[in-house]
């Protein structure tokens, strides 16, 4: 995982990468720090709450490729 000095030295932080995989899977999260930001709107169905789920599970597996170095 990443320590504060990576994001001075401009090494890519993981929580990053996880937010970029998380959009390009359509939904849309902010990554801030070491934390995912994550705000559904008030009137999301359960097909979009499902969807949003399968979404951070596959970006999340980002992360645990980086553990796993």
């Amino acid at each position: 995982m990443n320590i504060p000095k990576d994001k001075l030295y401009g090494k890519p932080i993981v929580v990053e990468k996880v937010a970029s995989k998380t959009s390009e899977l359509g939904v849309f999260v902010i990554g801030w720090v070491n934390n995912i930001l994550i705000a559904p709107p008030l009137i999301a169905t359960r097909e979009d709450i499902d969807k949003g789920v399968e979404a951070l599970d596959e970006a999340l597996k980002i992360s645990d490729q980086e553990v796993l170095k």
